[in-house]
């Protein structure tokens, strides 16, 4: 992967022409603002230098994915098998618990995620999955858009060969595909083959922006689309309204913690999904591999022996080494160890994680802390739902600012990597100054293009 200072020709085109940097600058940053490329009320900012994966880079992280989903797609299957055995494993009420068994009605028990992934000079890794929304494709995609309008001006930064790979459209056929086979399997139930399509989330979320974009991309497919509130459900002879409106096909928004902690508002939602009058991609199912401790059941030994080989080296080889932070004797590295003990004397190789989280919060990265912090972070962590993880080197890079009195600046790098229908479906790229990576530290969305 090269990034940053390493595009030798953008850079030196741009400090040639420092009037052209500015004015390609503005116009990108105007052009985000017209998307709505944001965040909450923020419109965000963004590196001009590139990410560039070749193919060798690109093959490795199609394969790579859909090997590691596969593992969760048959670890999903497991749990489903033997509710009883994994019970403890998931701090939900009963109720959506079981719903979280419910069959969704086809093929993929986790037909919507994505990875965050460090690649780091040819290391490969994933260090999380996040299946409960899947945010940010919108705003990969427009702003891919608009920054291929702006780079396309000039052949002289070369990149002419280097192309970006839109998500939405693969949402978008995953959705469609889901429905699909949906039908198929309940013709009794009469349902149109092309759905009116609900994107079922809170009201008023942060993420709003997004629902509006993928609603808009659904639109301009030829397909009815709309966002969808709880409050708005109604379930009566057999059809599940909002607002009055039929809805057939739900790709669900809403967090899984949510859902739970509505399920009495949702009943008009859960009762459709029960009744295969509703097909909801991204079904409760699809929760249990969101919680961070599917890697330490992935990793496994007694189960990996329902993986075949394949399946098992993918998930050796790129997920980290990770564990159910608890009073434990484990292996790390051929060693054998007292969990707790051996995290809290090694601090700099280990993260501390909650379970089910968003935006960062409640991580501990004892690289960056100080000792008696750590030790406090333990305590925190014992008393909670947490795992511990191998700490993984985020990948870093200068970063050009291209103007007279503005020096290369470090980033840290983080990517994103989607999977729809189980196939890897595009990146989305971001940096920050900050190894954790939040708006507040300064994120900046990086573009991330692929060599043909």
């Amino acid at each position: 992967m090269i990034t940053g200072i390493q595009n030798k020709n953008l850079i030196n085109f741009y400090e040639k022409n420092p009037p052209i940097f500015q004015n390609d600058q503005r116009d990108l940053s105007h052009l985000l603002e017209k998307n709505n490329v944001k965040y909450g009320p923020w419109t965000l900012s963004f590196e001009m230098s590139p990410a560039i994966l070749d193919h060798s880079d690109t093959e490795l992280i199609k394969s790579a994915v859909k090997k590691t989903v596969r593992g969760a797609e048959l670890l999903t299957n497991l749990i489903v098998k033997s509710p009883k055995k994994w019970r403890k494993h998931f701090d939900w009420n009963d109720d959506f618990f079981n719903l979280a068994l419910v069959d969704p009605g086809y093929s993929f028990n986790i037909p919507c995620s994505r990875f965050d992934i460090f690649y780091n000079e040819d290391n490969l890794k994933f260090v999380e999955l996040n299946t409960d929304g899947c945010s940010g494709m919108t705003n990969a995609d427009l702003f891919l858009k608009s920054y291929m309008e702006i780079i396309d001006r000039h052949p002289e930064l070369g990149l002419k060969k280097s192309k970006p790979i839109y998500v939405v459209p693969h949402l978008i056929d995953t959705l469609l595909s889901c429905y699909e086979e949906f039908i198929s399997n309940f013709p009794e139930n009469g349902m149109p083959k092309q759905p009116v399509i609900g994107i079922l989330d809170l009201a008023g979320e942060d993420t709003s922006w997004e629902f509006e974009a993928v609603a808009k991309f659904l639109n301009e497919k030829g397909l009815k689309a709309k966002i969808i509130t709880p409050e708005q459900a109604e379930f009566s002879g057999g059809k599940l309204t909002f607002a009055g409106e039929e809805i057939h096909l739900i790709y669900r928004r809403l967090l899984g913690t949510d859902y739970a902690e509505k399920m009495s508002l949702l009943a008009p939602v859960t009762a459709a999904f029960k009744e295969r009058k509703v097909c909801m991609v991204g079904a409760p199912r699809s929760q249990f591999p969101f919680s961070k401790k599917f890697f330490a059941f992935l990793q496994d030994v007694k189960i990996q022996e329902n993986f075949d080989e394949e399946v098992c080296d993918a998930i050796n080889k790129f997920i980290p080494w990770t564990r159910i932070f608890r009073e434990d004797k484990t292996q790390f590295n051929n060693e054998k160890i007292n969990l707790v003990n051996f995290v809290r004397e090694n601090r700099e190789f280990f993260v501390l994680k909650p379970c089910e989280s968003k935006c960062g919060y409640g991580i501990f990265q004892g690289k960056f802390m100080e000792q008696n912090k750590w030790n406090n972070s333990i305590k925190t962590a014992l008393g909670k739902d947490y795992i511990v993880q191998e700490f993984i080197n985020l990948p870093t890079n200068y970063f050009p600012r291209l103007l007279p009195d503005k020096k290369n600046e470090l980033r840290y790098i983080h990517l994103g990597g989607y999977s729809f229908g189980g196939n890897f479906s595009g990146i989305l790229g971001r940096t920050c100054a900050n190894p954790l990576l939040t708006v507040i530290h300064g994120e900046r969305l990086l573009p991330v293009l692929c060599q043909i």
